[in-house]
């Protein structure tokens, strides 16, 4: 069975305490190639659906819409900008994959999405109350700091930075001491870099740097974290993991594996929640 998968293989960085993924280079024309939006897709993907409008209910947890506009940097489909809309905030999403955003512009005319770079975002100083960025800081062999930097820059002070992106969990730190992953040798960028599994801890420091103080943070995506890591069974689980029918009973085992995955400590991504401006007295909670 092939699976939409851009990653081929997971090299690790001993220096940095994080894992290269490699496959597909994270371009603009990859995403257009695999979103690969027209009508019907742009439709179906905004259509709404508990996972997606879940992440607007967890943001009105920190924000209320009259606080002021939120920007999701890295917008692809456009389903979350759709959520939080129907959610009743002004939302604006942004994104640098040219022919999505027009087939966006063009077929869900009622979003505001913008084509953009994120490390140099048009918008005024101080002028959304939240940011999310969901899988989108790991995508950059060079860092995240010029995106940090315009985050911190259209943050206004008091808002909130919603940001998630593949971590080292616990397993993987388990897997990287025992040295059960390849390791790389050089710091240069390899061909075909996709994106970095990386250490939250050092994520959470380096926005503290910036003005962001820390949160919460949560852990998901506990079946695709276990993907690659348990050999011949592998295998198994990313046919559940991928499976595309409607079958209760798949469907309901792959629900069971998420949670059963994620209390052993091989969630996917970690979602981390900050908030801007770091007043007296205020310290670096981990």
């Amino acid at each position: 069975m092939k699976y939409d998968n851009p990653v081929s293989h997971r090299i690790l960085d001993i220096k940095n305490n994080r894992l290269i993924y490699i496959g597909e280079s994270a371009t603009p024309e990859l995403w257009d190639s695999l979103w690969n939006l027209d009508k019907a897709s742009v439709q179906s993907a905004l259509q709404p659906s508990p996972g997606v409008d879940q992440l607007a209910h967890f943001t009105k947890r920190f924000l209320n819409p009259s606080e002021g506009p939120i920007l999701e940097g890295g917008c692809g489909k456009g389903q979350f900008v759709a959520s939080l809309q129907r959610a009743g905030f002004n939302a604006i999403g942004l994104d640098f994959a040219k022919e999505s955003v027009k087939a966006l512009n063009k077929h869900a005319p009622e979003l505001d999405i913008r084509f953009g770079d994120l490390r140099a975002i048009n918008m005024p100083n101080e002028s959304v109350a939240g940011f999310w960025s969901l899988g989108v800081i790991e995508h950059f062999w060079s860092g995240y700091e010029p995106l940090l930097t315009e985050m911190a820059r259209v943050v206004k002070n008091d808002g909130y930075l919603f940001c998630s992106f593949p971590y080292m969990n616990p397993l993987r730190r388990l897997k990287a001491r025992a040295g059960l992953y390849p390791i790389c040798e050089s710091q240069i960028e390899p061909s075909g870099f996709y994106q970095f599994a990386l250490d939250h801890h050092e994520v959470i420091r380096d926005f503290y740097k910036f003005g962001f103080q820390f949160v919460e943070a949560k852990s998901s995506s506990g079946l695709k974290g276990a993907l690659g890591e348990f050999g011949f069974f592998s295998s198994m689980l990313e046919r559940i993991y991928y499976y595309p029918g409607s079958s209760i009973c798949i469907r309901g085992i792959r629900k069971c594996l998420e949670t059963l995955f994620c209390s052993f400590g091989t969630g996917h991504s970690i979602q981390i929640v900050f908030r801007k401006a770091i007043r007296a007295g205020d310290g670096l909670n981990l």
